[in-house]
C-alpha cells in the first residue's frame, strides 16, 4: 500500500500544477488528437430512398375484432460488415440493433401521430419476439459480408377508444457493434 502512495501524491501534484498553468495560458491552448480506424462499420443498403412502409387501409371492424392488422415485412440489409473470429472460432464481435421513436419513454410499442386514435405500431423479429422502443436487441446471426435483418411491422390496438383517420410514425434505428 505504501508503494502506491508516492505515485498518487506525485500525480495529484502534477495535475494541480497543470491546472494552474492552464489558467495562465488560456488564450494559447492547443490540442492534438491522433486516431485510427481499425475496421469500418457496416453499411446499410436501402431499396427505397424514403424508407417508408405503406400500411394501406384497415377497417375499424377488423381492428376491433382482431386487435391488430396484417403484418408488413421489412428488412434492413447490412453490407461489408467486418467479421472478427475468436481463438475458439466463434464470432468475436457482437452486434445489436435498437429501434426508437418520438413517443414517451417506457412504452412497449411505437407511437403514431395523426387523426387515427387508439392505435400504435408493433415491431417483431423473425421469431415473433416483440421489440420495445429504446431496448437494444442482440443480433444473433453470424454477420458475413452481406446480411438481412428481417422484421414485421403491425398496426395494433392500444386498448383506447378507436377513431378512424390517417396516421404516421417516425421510427429510427441504430446498430451498435463491439
Amino acid at each position: 500500500m505504501s508503494r502506491f502512495m508516492p505515485a498518487a501524491i506525485v500525480s495529484a501534484s502534477v495535475l494541480f500544477i497543470n491546472d494552474c498553468r492552464a489558467e495562465q495560458l488560456i488564450d494559447r491552448g492547443r490540442v492534438a488528437l491522433r486516431g485510427a480506424i481499425h475496421q469500418g462499420a457496416c453499411a446499410i443498403k436501402v431499396d427505397d430512398a424514403e424508407q417508408t412502409i405503406a400500411m394501406g387501409v384497415l377497417p375499424l371492424a377488423r381492428l376491433q375484432r382482431d386487435g391488430k392488422g396484417p403484418g408488413f415485412p421489412f428488412s434492413i440489409q447490412l453490407v461489408n460488415c467486418p467479421v472478427e473470429y475468436s481463438a475458439s472460432g466463434g464470432v468475436a464481435r457482437t452486434f445489436s440493433i435498437t429501434f426508437d421513436h418520438d413517443g414517451p419513454p417506457g412504452q412497449q410499442r411505437f407511437a403514431v401521430y395523426g387523426d387515427a386514435k387508439g392505435v400504435e405500431l408493433m415491431i417483431t423479429d423473425t421469431q415473433g419476439n416483440t421489440i420495445a422502443p429504446g431496448e437494444a436487441q442482440p443480433i444473433d446471426q453470424h454477420l458475413t459480408q452481406q446480411h438481412d435483418l428481417r422484421y414485421r411491422l403491425t398496426l395494433v390496438s392500444n386498448q383506447q377508444q378507436l377513431h378512424s383517420g390517417s396516421y404516421a410514425a417516425a421510427i429510427r434505428f441504430h446498430i451498435n457493434y463491439n
